[in-house]
């Protein structure tokens, strides 16, 4: 594909502003959570202070250093500055999202660029409240999980640039971050070597060799770190002994990863695009046919488990005491998926299918690895997910721009009317799918299947647009009443004769991390910032 035009290959960029912009009404009402209460401390002394705290943090609590010095400085400003920083991140995860698939040899098409711009805003606004109020919407956790992959992704972008000296540089930075980025910039920098190494049969430039061996080091601050082995031996886990904490973590975090409604949208985009690939490179297999038709009934016959069991039984199921039978039905589906969609990806490395062929592939082992490594954790939660996630996006980015002559957006606005339960835009997506299937005129059948594409993305926009909606009044109406008790608890510390601060607690529990009156460890900490006595009772009131 060549370029067209330098300036319009540029229209993404208006994308990229639009995410910066909507998603700072959301940070607009991010207010301190859990423990921003606790590190917000580290800041309140003087700079030996903090050099000490951060040094104790390092050896007794967790090896994410640089991460924790970043939250801690933006809690000793004003907030409004970070508000401000993390609707840029937000951005930037857009921007090196697209640079890193565009950034090849020869670039996409301008109208590709936009394209790949519209997934990642649509992806964007798909974030689920789950998820956000732990990793994204909340300073320090901000700085674990949506920085660390911005990291990844920018040092992604440099290494397919190979921008030598940048890349070295980037490769501690993305390394030293938290322990799924750290692990997953070193295998990202792995894979790139042993590919040139073995498959391309061409020696690894020397700065890419380095680039291993930095974020090797880099990647060892984090998960080397003395309190990580600390941490490990004192971290309470849902169940005891190694094996069964291996037996646990695979029924929990596989059934979360596959059917919570978090993960829905990002695996119906990428269940329904690779299913598009292996259609569309059904004809050109003769020598592998039969192998061909297993893996697309296999696969398709999870898919249909996978809608069956999102759509019917979800709501009845229990996860967490399941029985053989439906271990088996789950383990079937999950390794269903799991075929389509790396098949898919080995069919557009094997035939080079789009630009940047390598990448589907190289974003499916990120994106599954990053939740194979945390088997043996004894913690894992929604905000585990973020990275996972953003590797399917990347993997979806890539296909669905590049297939359209399949009409594969139609069908993905469809399923996710549907999965949204937004009957009202279904009419619109029934006349989006006669336009790019009804093949009567065949002479006007290229225009017919561009516009049915583009209204599939009008309505995969509209309705991330109306989720995002959700979170900016969820967020907006719980800062008002965070805003009133601290006015309250002004008006206390004033009048010192009075017993007990009242509080009112936040009406919307998915549209902030943990309160006090939620966990009681953050309790004191609560008091420090307010700036009251320890002994001061708050009543919590609904």
């Amino acid at each position: 594909m060549e370029i067209v035009d330098r300036q319009r290959g540029k229209f993404y960029l208006f994308i990229v502003i639009a995410i910066v912009v909507v998603t700072y009404f959301v940070n607009l009402n991010i207010r301190l959570y859990g423990d921003d209460f606790f590190y917000i401390r580290f800041t309140k002394v003087d700079l030996s202070y903090f050099i000490n705290r951060h040094t104790d943090h390092y050896m007794r609590a967790n090896g994410r250093a640089i991460i924790h010095i970043l939250a801690t400085f933006f809690l000793g400003l004003d907030l409004r500055i970070w508000q401000v920083f993390n609707s840029v991140m937000m951005g930037m995860l857009a921007l090196f999202g697209i640079k890193a698939i565009i950034s090849v040899p020869a670039d996409f098409k301008s109208s590709n660029s936009v394209l790949v711009a519209v997934i990642f805003f649509a992806s964007i606004g798909y974030f689920d409240h789950e998820m956000t109020r732990q990793s994204v919407y909340w300073l320090t956790g901000s700085f674990n999980y949506l920085y660390p992959t911005v990291m990844l992704l920018i040092y992604w972008y440099l290494l397919n640039k190979e921008k030598k000296s940048l890349l070295i540089i980037m490769a501690f930075f993305a390394a030293a971050t938290v322990e799924q980025v750290a692990v997953m910039t070193f295998g990202l920098t792995l894979m790139t070597v042993l590919e040139r190494k073995f498959l391309e049969k061409r020696q690894p430039a020397v700065h890419l060799l380095i680039a291993l061996v930095v974020s090797f080091i880099g990647m060892s601050t984090v998960i080397f770190a003395p309190s990580v082995f600390l941490r490990a031996s004192i971290e309470n886990a849902p169940v005891s002994g190694f094996i069964p904490l291996l037996f646990y973590n695979i029924k929990i975090q596989g059934t979360t990863f596959l059917f919570s409604k978090v993960m829905m949208p990002y695996l119906i985009m990428s269940i329904i695009s690779s299913i598009g690939v292996v259609y569309y490179y059904k004809d050109i297999l003769n020598r592998f046919k039969m192998v061909h038709q297993l893996i697309v009934i296999f696969s398709t016959s999870a898919s249909l488990c996978w809608l069956w069991q999102m759509t019917s039984r979800n709501a009845q199921t229990n996860y967490f005491s399941i029985t053989w039978p439906y271990g088996l039905f789950y383990l079937f589906t999950g390794i269903g998926i799991s075929t389509l969609l790396f098949y898919a990806a080995i069919l557009i490395y094997i035939n080079k299918g789009i630009k940047n062929y390598k990448m589907p592939v190289l974003s499916l082992i990120l994106g599954f690895g990053s939740q194979i490594m945390l088997l043996v954790s004894p913690v894992y939660g929604y905000r585990n997910l973020f990275v996972a996630i953003i590797m399917l996006v990347l993997y979806v980015a890539l296909i669905l721009p590049s297939f359209h002559q399949l009409g594969i957006p139609v069908i993905v606005g469809l399923f996710i009317c549907f999965m949204f339960d937004k009957p009202w835009l279904l009419p619109i997506q029934a006349i989006a799918f006669y336009l790019a299937f009804y093949k009567n005129n065949t002479s006007m059948r290229a225009l017919r299947l561009k516009l049915a594409n583009y209204i599939g993305y009008g309505t995969i926009i509209i309705i991330s647009i109306i989720v995002m909606q959700k979170s900016i009044y969820g967020y907006h109406t719980n800062a008002k009443v965070y805003d009133e008790n601290l006015e309250v608890s002004n008006i206390y510390i004033e009048n010192q004769n009075e017993i007990t601060l009242e509080q009112v607690k936040l009406p919307y529990e998915l549209f902030a991390w943990v309160m006090p009156y939620q966990n009681e460890y953050y309790a004191p900490y609560y008091n420090l910032y307010l700036g009251i006595n320890q002994d001061t009772k708050i009543d919590w009131q609904e």
